[in-house]
């Protein structure tokens, strides 16, 4: 995703006078491309020692989306888009397509707090065959 997009969506999904640096939960979905487990299994062996116990979730899911909170959303994700510091192990494997929904909160201690329960919230409200992943 390049830089502009990553704005405009961001500028898309502010609400309330809140800014891109705020923080909050949000919701990436992830590039994971199709292919069998063996696909999947030597994509991420090229970045970790060993498989995640999910594997073949992600190869069924239709759909992939990773949940995350942070202090400043805006410079989270562009962590997930551009730096090999910080980054999660799905956007670090297969990247980021696109921000789906940024949930925006006063406090980062909120954010960090609500990610878990947000994240099922929304694994609850997609259709099926998507998979949403948080810590």
């Amino acid at each position: 995703m390049p830089e502009w997009l990553l704005s405009e969506k961001l500028a898309e999904l502010l609400y309330d006078d809140h800014a891109a640096s705020d923080p909050g939960v949000y919701a990436l979905a992830i590039d994971v491309p199709d292919g069998g487990v063996e696909t999947l299994a030597r994509d991420w062996l090229d970045h970790y020692p060993a498989t995640p116990p999910y594997l073949r979730t992600l190869v069924d899911a239709e759909r992939v989306i990773y949940v995350g909170a942070a202090k400043n959303v805006r410079a989270r994700i562009e962590d997930h888009l551009q730096g090999d510091v910080r980054k999660a192990s799905l956007p670090r494997v297969w990247g980021v397509s696109d921000v789906v929904r940024v949930w925006w909160f006063e406090d980062a201690d909120r954010a960090f707090e609500r990610e878990h329960g947000l994240a099922m919230d929304l694994d609850h409200d997609t259709d099926v065959g998507t998979y949403v992943h948080s810590r």
